[in-house]
């Protein structure tokens, strides 16, 4: 699914919580990046066309560097390690005059955020939110993510406003937090969410390995899915979206352009199968074509086997690990042809016996460049260049 920054804008806008899915190499974190970059909230509340797309020269190296953010932004990664504490509000030593220390209470990003909503916006970027425990790092946080218990525009209380007590707080204390332009905000003990604040979060879809965010949280995130498409293929590599132009009739690698289209048709062909034997949450982004395009002007053929040999074939090794079988059909493996940069081990007869199963991995040496676009051509059903020797 192709995306422009500008629907992720106005998507934060109208539901505050944005959640981008998808697998690896879909661009997550260079749109989470852009979206920081260029995200402003007008007055009157109207939607705005940025007219900023992913797929654009302009935006052909992911997390590019731009200019400070229109609204102030934090970005932050969560992790197995990472808490409540650290997020919302935790104690930390604080050093005393006469020696010793004490534990002072400290806000996270997400209240150094909600005080800088307190007269404006905030966006809360949060990449991997998955790899976290969001019910212990939110806590009570979760109820005053849903944008209609928070206060409304103006700072006032509606009837479904929900104020919390902030931990390690006496009553009648606050703490103060800097904002980002060096201006001191209080926050009261008791707590009421900004309307200005905004999140973005990213979920990557093939990590299994760990629970996917509780349905509390995820209910409350309007959720974008990025799946890989023919168009963000196309554009990663510098093909124009509406060009259907075939392979060249002889050998189709020729040219930069007929590379070009052969990435292109393999990794159409690969996504196929991967959706089909594992789901969609495990295709391959367009991001992993991203050398074929920046090697425009120079050997895009060997960039586009490099990136078949070192990123693509050691990512299928590991989707397909313990299913040999499905991955040589995938491929249409001739295991005597080592084109494809892989090779399987089998087992001997006593190895069998034991229980031992063949498996396949990064052929060694490597091959030659010619053997592996001969194999790409073939795998992608493309017309291969015809021998010329009597």
């Amino acid at each position: 699914m192709s995306v422009t920054v500008s629907e992720i804008i106005n998507a934060l806008r109208r539901h505050k919580n944005v959640l981008l899915y998808g697998p690896p190499g879909t661009g997550k974190s260079h749109l989470m990046n852009e979206v920081a970059r260029l995200f402003s909230v007008d007055d009157d509340g109207a939607e705005v066309d940025h007219g900023i797309f992913v797929d654009t020269g302009s935006e052909a190296v992911p997390l590019v560097v731009g200019s400070a953010a229109r609204v102030p932004s934090r970005w932050v990664t969560f992790h197995q390690g990472y808490s409540y504490e650290d997020f919302v509000l935790g104690l930390r030593p604080h050093a005393a005059p006469g020696g010793g220390f004490s534990l002072v209470p400290r806000p996270g990003v997400l209240l150094e955020l909600a005080a800088e909503a307190q007269q404006g916006a905030g966006l809360l970027l949060i990449d991997e939110i998955n790899r976290g425990n969001t019910s212990r790092i939110f806590g009570e946080f979760i109820t005053l993510m849903e944008p209609s218990k928070r206060l409304d525009a103006a700072g006032n209380e509606t009837l479904e406003t929900i104020t919390l007590t902030l931990p390690y707080l006496a009553p009648g204390e606050s703490i103060n937090v800097i904002t980002a332009g060096g201006a001191e905000r209080e926050l009261h003990r008791h707590f009421a969410m900004p309307a200005g604040l905004y999140t973005l979060a990213s979920m990557n879809s093939v990590d299994k390995s760990i629970a996917p965010i509780d349905t509390a949280m995820r209910r409350r995130f309007h959720t974008i899915n990025l799946f890989p498409s023919t168009h963000d293929l196309r554009s990663a590599v510098g093909l124009p979206p509406s060009d259907s132009a075939a392979l060249d009739p002889i050998g189709g690698i020729d040219t930069n352009d007929g590379v070009a289209r052969l990435a292109v048709r393999v990794m159409e062909k690969l996504n196929r199968g991967i959706g089909l034997h594992l789901g969609q949450d495990f295709m391959l982004g367009h991001w992993y074509l991203q050398a074929v395009r920046a090697n425009a002007h120079a050997a895009i053929p060997d960039a586009l086997v490099e990136t078949w040999l070192f990123r693509i074939l050691p990512q299928l090794i590991e989707l397909f690990h313990g299913r040999t079988e499905v991955l040589i059909a995938l491929l249409g493996l001739d295991l005597s042809d080592a084109g494809s940069g892989l090779q399987v081990h089998e087992p001997d007869s006593d190895e069998s016996e034991a229980g031992a199963m063949a498996y396949l991995a990064s052929a060694e040496p490597a091959p030659q460049s010619a053997a592996v676009l001969a194999f790409l051509q073939r795998f992608a059903g493309a017309p291969q260049a015809q021998s010329t020797a009597p």
